[in-house]
Formats: C-alpha cells, structure tokens, sequence
C-alpha cells in the first residue's frame, strides 16, 4: 500500500502475505545459479518458513491512538521497535520457524536451534533486544538468525496492521524507517508516477520510503559517491559508498530486474559487501539472515 504524505517522499507498506513468498521464490532461483552453497540453502529454508509462520500469525495489538499520535507528531516512528519489550506474539512465529528450520537441519545447526527454543523467555527477549539494536552477541550465529527471521514476521505483520491505523511521515531520521525505526537492509530504484525513484527497505518490517537519488542514504550528503558494480546476472545490484561518513549500501534496480528481493539478493551479492569492506567503507544497514563475516555451518 502506498502513502504519499507529499509530493516529494512516498512509503509504501508491507504485503504481508507476499513478503516472504516472494522471498523464499526467490531463493529458490539463486540457488540453480549456487547449487553447492548450504547457507543460500539455509536462508530459502528460513523464508519458507517464514511464509509459513506468517499465514497463521496472530493479529498484532498495535500502541494505542493517543501514542500512535504522538509519535508521528513529533516525527517518531509510530511503531517504534526498539522502544522496549516486544508482544509475544514473535515468541510464536519463533517456535514454527525454529520447528520447521530444525527438521531440515543437522548437526551443530540444529543443535544450535533446540537450544534456543528450550532457552527461558526472559533470555529470549534479551537476545531479541540485542538483534534489534545489531549486538549479535550472546547467542549462535544460527540461533541469531531465527530469532531475526521471527521478529521479521511479527514486525511486518505489525507494519500491515498499521496501515489504516497510523500516520506516516518523514522522521528526524531519514535514514531510518518511518514505520518502525530500523535501518535499511539496501535501496530499490522502482516507478512511481512515471519516474524512477529510490526507495530504502527496511531490514525489519520490509516497509519502503522515498529517498533523494543523489544523497548518501545514511548521512544524507551530497559528497563524493564511489560505486562498486555486480556482474553477469546481478548487473543490475551495486554498492553506493559514501566518502562524508565511510558507509555503503546497495541499490537494486528493480526497473531492470523485478523480482530481485532486497534481502535475497544483498546476501546473494556478498562479493560487493568484500569489495567496498576492502576499500575501506562499512556497511550502514544490516541485513539480517546474514552479518558478513559470519556464515553458520549448515
């Protein structure tokens, strides 16, 4: 759904029940061109799930009106993510997807799964806490995924609850999501009205806001913008990097190649990330079924 609070900054909210289809369809189709790489097989098993968990998630309770007010008057993201403990209703999307994740997975894996979900709930939410403000401490790298993988499904189910309940507008921190307060997990070109138009995606709730074309997407500069290009069948995915604050971030042209997602195929194209990390930049938006560096043994 699209909200145009303007002529010039546009949001557009999550499908909820599209998101992680079209995800999990994607990695389906980079895994023919990565037959042999177990983490891209890993992350489709994750998205699947996630679409599974998503069909039978319960109806979030959203902040009630007078707060939801609130924020948006003081230019707040109304949902606002890391303002404290999280409805349990992720706790469940967590339990399918760790279930399903964990019957298709061995060893260390799996061990690493029956682990988490036998951990007690005030645990829990502290590494909950920990991955919604990027601390990926305390807990397997496996197990950090699935509890990212579930806190995705409760926040995008959030964020489509929210669309006929909240105001949406541009915050202090443009950077940020409008809806929920995350950082973007990379940029989209797409059309609207006619025009080619960028747009960040949020890492958590998968809600999408206008950004200027010509501006850093994380310090908003006009300075010096370096790019690093993928190839072969990912030519239309690069690498912005911004001299002003050391950042980078990809941008996926979906005028030229629609059914990129912006999660399957920012992992799919780690060798931009190794490129702009060896040039000296560092990366301004998590994606979070995958912290470079870090693979799982799967």
């Amino acid at each position: 759904m699209s909200i145009p609070p303007n002529d010039t900054w546009h949001i557009v909210l999550p499908d909820k029940a599209q998101v992680f289809r079209r995800r999990a369809m994607r990695f389906e189709v980079l895994l023919t061109h990565r037959p042999d790489w177990a983490y891209l097989a890993f992350a489709e098993q994750i998205a699947s799930a996630q679409q599974h968990s998503m069909t039978d998630h319960p109806s979030p309770r959203l902040p009630d009106e007078r707060l939801l007010r609130l924020r948006n008057a003081h230019a707040v993201p109304p949902l606002c993510a890391h303002s404290g403990r999280q409805e349990n209703g992720w706790h469940e999307a967590l339990a399918v997807i760790g279930s399903r994740v964990s019957h298709a997975t061995t060893g260390k894996t799996r061990t690493a799964i029956e682990r988490l979900l036998d951990t007690p709930g005030a645990q829990i939410e502290s590494f909950a806490r920990g991955v919604l403000c990027g601390y990926y401490g305390g807990v397997d790298s496996e197990a950090r995924v699935l509890l990212a993988a579930a806190l995705q499904v409760h926040w995008v189910a959030m964020a489509a609850e929210a669309a006929a309940r909240a105001a949406f507008g541009p915050t202090e921190v443009p950077s940020l999501c409008p809806v929920c307060g995350s950082p973007p997990v990379a940029t989209v070109l797409r059309r609207h009205g006619g025009t080619l138009d960028r747009y960040l995606h949020c890492s958590l709730c998968a809600t999408e806001w206008s950004m200027a074309v010509d501006r850093c997407t994380s310090c908003g500069s006009r300075g010096w913008l370096h790019y690093f290009r993928a190839g072969g069948a990912h030519s239309a995915v690069r690498a912005e990097a911004c001299d002003e604050c050391g950042s980078y971030l990809k941008i996926l042209n979906l005028d030229h190649a629609p059914t990129l997602d912006p999660t399957a195929d920012d992992l799919f194209t780690l060798e931009l990330d190794a490129a702009a990390q060896d040039a000296g930049f560092a990366r301004s938006g998590p994606n979070l079924l995958f912290v470079p560096g870090i693979e799982p043994s799967v």
